[in-house]
């Protein structure tokens, strides 16, 4: 399921793109990329590591601290961004957004697909 998410999130990425850069009149396109670029790596990031920490079976207790801990980074990587960083809040948000539709999506193609082709999930 997890290429699936990956492959979707890879074409929202370029949809959402040309859309908010047509849709929004965007000043600064290199600022705009830039934030959308780090919103999206943040994301794949945190997808990556979520999707392998479910995949592995490990004790409850050990996954809720490891989800406060990159809670934590994460929160840490969008404070310096925000404070140090030109921020460009579309670009952010939209750059962010990516996985939240990719991952519904991806479940539901994963599903159709498996049921069609027989095998179990």
């Amino acid at each position: 399921m997890i290429k699936y998410v990956l492959l979707i999130s890879l074409i929202f990425t370029l949809l959402f793109y040309i859309f908010t850069i047509a849709v929004f009149d965007i000043e600064n396109t290199n600022i705009f990329t830039i934030n959308y670029i780090f919103g999206y790596l943040i994301m794949l990031l945190n997808f990556l590591y979520m999707s392998k920490r479910i995949m592995k079976t490990e004790k409850i207790h050990m996954f809720f601290y490891t989800s406060i801990i990159r809670l934590f980074i994460i929160s840490l990587l969008l404070y310096l961004w925000i404070q140090y960083g030109m921020l460009d809040i579309i670009g952010l948000s939209v750059g962010l957004i990516i996985f939240i539709t990719a991952i519904p999506i991806g479940a539901f193609v994963y599903i159709k697909l498996g049921e069609k082709n027989g095998t179990l999930h």
